[in-house]
């Protein structure tokens, strides 16, 4: 109204119920990734996928925008791991894949630690990281979304876990120490204590 105005109203609505989010959309939904000591790719998507309301403290980048998000989730190896997320495309069609590895004792709780956060290349891009001081047999969940703004469709990445080739020694005998490992392609051993121990360890 051009003169005084009065009140009015607007009304937007689908002409067709919206697309349904992917079943990993949220936190109780993360799928269990399998881990092997080949890349076995499990594919994924976040179309349509929403903001978690679950947050995970210090993402990679405070720029970076995390509204389309998915879950995964798996049980660490006695051995480092290697998780890969590509991108499924070129630097045009491609998925701009960030991904965040956190714990927490379950989806209700608080995803404070943040232990590994990769956003190295853009669409369409392979992120990857190499972690080693995972505790075996715990449960660890992965975080996947897009690095932009916009929600991207088909938005399609896969996803996989890779073991190194190592064996290990779970010492039940020893309070202290909690499982020792040696890694086979690079001749190093690593051993895993108990979380929140410090000061000096000593070997025999």
């Amino acid at each position: 109204d051009y003169g005084t105005g009065g009140d009015f109203f607007v009304c937007a609505m689908w002409t067709t119920p919206p697309p349904s989010p992917p079943a990993n959309d949220e936190c109780a939904g993360a799928v269990l990734l399998p881990v092997g000591s080949g890349c076995t790719w499990t594919n994924g998507t976040s179309s349509y996928a929403t903001q978690s309301a679950v947050p995970i403290t210090n993402l990679c980048d405070a720029q970076l925008v995390d509204n389309d998000d998915v879950w995964y989730r798996f049980v660490a190896p006695p051995a480092a791991l290697t998780i890969t997320v590509d991108g499924d495309g070129n630097g045009t069609t491609g998925y701009d894949a960030v991904f965040a590895l956190a714990y927490a004792t379950g989806c209700g709780d608080t995803f404070n630690q943040l232990l590994d956060c990769a956003d190295a290349t853009g669409p369409g891009g392979t992120e990857s990281v190499e972690v080693d001081f995972l505790l075996p047999g715990t449960t660890y969940y992965i975080r996947v979304f897009d690095a932009g703004a916009q929600n991207p469709v088909p938005g399609t990445f896969r996803i996989c876990l890779q073991a190194s080739n190592s064996t290990s020694i779970n010492d039940g005998a020893t309070e202290g120490l909690r499982t020792l490992w040696s890694d086979a392609a690079n001749g190093r051993y690593r051993f895993q204590l108990p979380t929140g121990s410090r000061g000096a360890v000593s070997l025999d």
